[in-house]
């Protein structure tokens, strides 16, 4: 509708402004400032032949405006119906472009004054799998690098592959000190010829999320410029996960050029020190405590339906680790229970009942209204070798919410407060009635989310950055 594609157009805009103050992607914004320049100029020219052919009241120079017009749009309309556009699609597109240079060149203008408010710390490098706005933005590198922004340091992220989502959430994450891009257009050589002194006189750090040896020169070429780089595993690649693109040689020349190693579970930390015969720092997922706040006020979401309670989950839907046996046997078990499901939703679930609901694929900001109205958070997991070297980043945030948390059998969350862990689907469904009778709340639980929140997360690598700049 109208209103979707005046945000679109205003995002272009933001999308633009961004890029003018931090001078990226300069080169293709100037030609586009040109081409818009040259469309404005023949606008002009074709006004100027209308208003003499009025004057002159020559159809020949009427005709001649005419002629010209149509020979435009028809180069233009061409263009876009040869990618598959419709008329309306090649107009929005277009103006996107226009709405996306101007923001640039007003975020040129501003570049002076931003430059003069309080410097960066440093810079640092996120080199991920998905994009920054995968997954409604909830993913560890996503949360990592508004924490680094927040922090007063340039994050530069770049992503090995687009987005799998089957739901276009029109999201996009803009901030000042933020450059984005895929692997596929990023040059280290452009990025240094416009950034170069700031890499030379400030903390350089790059961690790096997926071990895929395409990132390599971007990673040896900073780390001769005195870089730390970190390899943060998060997921036991050596699985369906990484089947695509996993090997173990690439892993080992990640971790060659790493002069940190962090893992996020117990079993991940053992196998990387096995891997690399180093020490390796455990650091797990955490909670956005700004977002996920039960101190706020929030209005009851208008796709959760009334019931008599509600057990929630958000996460991905897909894999085989999830378990949507035991998803089905909780919403047969309690029918006077909402089973609120959000994530990208295809039609996996074998069963259809009245109280299992799955609205879809949610930005993460939404989420913590939807925590705050319901009661039980669980954890539709199997037990297996993914899902014992899996911290849950939603557990975190179920927790920061005050909501308690039922869970298979998983070790990695065995002493984690309010968490109910289940030794079969029959402890599972007992533990969803014992759920709803905790008060999640104490010194301990302050305690947890304290030590595991993304603020604790980038201290601890902050604190790798200046060790590594004092030994140098």
């Amino acid at each position: 509708g109208p209103d979707t594609t005046v945000s679109y157009w205003q995002n272009s805009y933001r999308v633009g402004l961004g890029d003018g103050v931090t001078g990226a992607n300069a080169p293709a914004y100037w030609r586009a400032a040109l081409k818009a320049g040259a469309m404005g100029a023949a606008l002009a020219g074709l006004l100027v032949l209308c208003v003499l052919g009025l004057v002159l009241q020559s159809w020949l120079v009427l005709g001649l405006a005419l002629m010209l017009a149509l020979a435009a749009a028809g180069l233009v309309l061409g263009r876009g119906w040869r990618v598959g556009l419709s008329t309306k699609g090649v107009i929005r597109e277009q103006l996107r472009e226009v709405f996306r240079t101007f923001g640039f060149l007003q975020g040129v203008r501003q570049r002076p004054q931003v430059n003069q408010r309080k410097p960066l710390a440093g810079v640092f490098f996120i080199l991920s799998g998905i994009e920054i706005d995968d997954t409604g933005g909830g993913a560890r590198c996503t949360q990592l690098a508004l924490e680094m922004l927040r922090n007063q340091y340039q994050v530069v992220f770049i992503n090995k592959y687009p987005k799998y989502e089957s739901v276009e959430l029109d999201f996009r994450i803009y901030h000042p000190n933020l450059i984005t891009s895929p692997l596929s257009s990023f040059s280290l050589q452009k990025y240094l010829d416009s950034y170069g002194s700031l890499v030379r006189q400030k903390p350089v750090g790059i961690l790096i999320e997926f071990p895929l040896d395409d990132f390599l020169p971007i990673i040896q070429g900073l780390n001769a410029l005195g870089a730390v780089t970190v390899y943060d595993l998060l997921d036991d690649w050596d699985s369906s996960l990484g089947a695509a693109w996993y090997t173990v040689e690439k892993e080992k020349q990640i971790v060659e050029n790493s002069r940190e190693l962090v893992a996020t579970a117990p079993v991940l930390v053992e196998r990387l020190k096995k891997l690399s015969g180093r020490p390796v720092s455990l650091q797990p997922n955490a909670a956005n405590l700004r977002l996920f706040n039960p101190a706020r006020s929030y209005t009851r979401p208008s796709d959760l339906p009334q019931a008599e309670w509600t057990m929630i989950y958000f996460g991905a839907l897909w894999g085989d680790w999830f378990d949507w046996d035991l998803l089905v046997g909780a919403a047969r078990r309690y029918p006077e229970a909402n089973v609120f499901v959000i994530g990208d939703y295809r039609g996996q679930c074998p069963e259809k009942l009245p109280n299992l609901h799955f609205p879809g694929l949610k930005l993460q900001k939404t989420l913590p209204a939807y925590l705050a109205f319901s009661d039980v958070a669980v954890l539709p997991w199997k037990v297996s070798s993914i899902t014992l070297a899996t911290s849950p980043i939603k557990v975190f945030e179920f927790l920061a919410m005050r909501r308690p948390v039922v869970t298979p059998d998983l070790p990695l969350l065995y002493h984690t407060p309010f968490v109910l862990c289940s030794k079969d689907q029959e402890d599972f469904l007992n533990n969803l009635s014992v759920a709803r009778q905790l008060q999640v709340e104490g010194e301990e639980l302050e305690r947890f989310l304290h030590d595991n929140s993304w603020q604790a997360r980038v201290e601890f690598l902050t604190g790798l950055l200046n060790k590594n700049k004092v030994q140098n």
